[in-house]
């Protein structure tokens, strides 16, 4: 079994005779939120850092919480 990402817009995982979609995760790295975004990921990165985009510092890595991100999409949807 294989796990594919962002190249089809949605992690999958793959035996040899389906493609099963697998559910979304709670938490996002830096990666998924480019991928759910459509944006490079060193975008998201300065955005982060410059408090753009809600998220946490773990160590040295980016965390989002999905439900934060679609609530933040929801209210600059709203503000636009």
């Amino acid at each position: 079994m294989a796990i594919i990402g962002a190249a089809l817009g949605f992690p999958v995982s793959i035996n040899m005779t389906e493609i099963t979609p697998i559910a979304s995760p709670d938490i996002l790295d830096v990666e998924d939120l480019a991928a759910l975004l459509r944006l490079h990921p060193t975008t998201i990165r300065a955005h982060a850092a410059q408090g753009l985009i809600p998220g946490r510092q773990i160590g040295n890595r980016g965390r989002f919480k999905r439900t934060t991100i679609e609530a933040w999409l929801s209210e600059n949807d709203k503000a636009a």
